[in-house]
């Protein structure tokens, strides 16, 4: 399971994997989130969230996760659904991104665009 950090246009962007302990929290803040009458919002450049690829579907979750400002995504079979973020899982993700060493690079794209 691979966390990406939407950040850049035309290049790749810095992803990690994520631990056995991580992925167990990550299914833990995605038990039980409300549904979301609204999308995802659409980013603009710089910071736009963070997704979850987990093609293998490990634990369970989704192949597809995306999280951006207060709304989480979720694909399966090609369809999304979208849920109200109250567990912060954005917030849960730019943490580990910050811990990856990623930390100056979101500061920067925050302060430019936050």
């Amino acid at each position: 399971m691979k966390a990406i950090l939407n950040v850049f246009s035309g290049r790749p962007d810095p992803c990690w994997d994520l631990t056995a302990e991580e992925t167990s929290e990550l299914a833990r803040r995605l038990s039980g989130l409300p549904p979301a009458r609204r999308t995802l919002p659409e980013g603009n450049l710089g910071y736009h969230g963070l997704t979850v690829a987990n093609p293998d579907r490990l634990a369970g979750l989704p192949v597809q996760i995306q999280v951006f400002q207060g709304i989480i995504g979720v694909w399966e079979n090609g369809h999304p659904t979208y849920y109200h973020d109250q567990h912060h899982v954005e917030e849960w993700l730019i943490e580990l991104a910050r811990q990856r060493g990623y930390g100056s690079l979101l500061d920067q794209l925050i302060e430019n665009h936050g």
